[in-house]
């Protein structure tokens, strides 16, 4: 990754993958930061560790100290030996009681459990939530955008395209979709689409 970030012409902030129940954890974490790069892939789901683990505290304090990023895969996985209860975005909001000054974001907005990951943003300043996929379940991702705006935490809506599955226009024109969705319900706002696919959030997670 960090060899990707460098021979990449345009902007990356690298985040490295790790898996909480290694054991040398904290020393990867240390090589990743080394290698300049500033965010961590969690996937609980798969790995198998559960985030309220009071064993994985000192990871969290040290991301914390180091302003890094933690980006949560939270939600449904098609693998038969993933363990849906470490996937409920809920568990972020555990992990961000106990460690309030580290910056969060749950991707593809929890699904199914979008409504979890939506309360769980609006509670804890620094935990955020990304929007892709959303596009992939129509009416899921409509009510999220929705929903995201009732709950008042349309700014903390980021973009994401999951990569390689979807490019990142296939990503934006999915998203566009949405918003022209006439149901004769509440609209996604043009002000809510338009902050996801120009916005600069960079600022708002420490990355600038």
């Amino acid at each position: 990754m960090a060899r990707f970030c460098a021979d990449t012409a345009t902007p990356t902030v690298g985040f490295m993958s790790l898996d909480l129940s290694d054991p040398d954890v904290l020393d990867q974490l240390a090589d990743g930061v080394a290698n300049d790069l500033r965010g961590i892939k969690l996937y609980p789901v798969l790995a198998g560790f559960d985030p309220r683990g009071p064993a994985h505290d000192p990871f969290f304090a040290e991301a914390t100290r180091l302003g890094l990023v933690v980006l949560w895969h939270m939600g449904a996985t098609p693998s038969p030996v993933g363990d849906l209860s470490l996937s409920n975005p809920l568990l972020v909001d555990d992990v961000a009681r106990r460690h309030p000054g580290l910056v969060q974001i749950i991707a593809h907005l929890g699904h199914p459990w979008q409504r979890e990951s939506i309360v769980t943003c609006r509670k804890n300043r620094r935990v955020f939530t990304d929007v892709s996929a959303s596009w992939a379940r129509p009416l899921d991702g409509y009510l999220a955008l929705v929903r995201a705006q009732e709950w008042d935490i349309a700014d903390k809506l980021l973009f994401g395209s999951d990569y390689p599955m979807w490019t990142p226009k296939e990503a934006a024109d999915g998203l566009r979709a949405l918003a022209a969705t006439n149901t004769g319900l509440p609209r996604v706002h043009e002000s809510t689409l338009d902050r996801i696919l120009h916005g600069d959030p960079l600022g708002d997670l420490g990355l600038a």
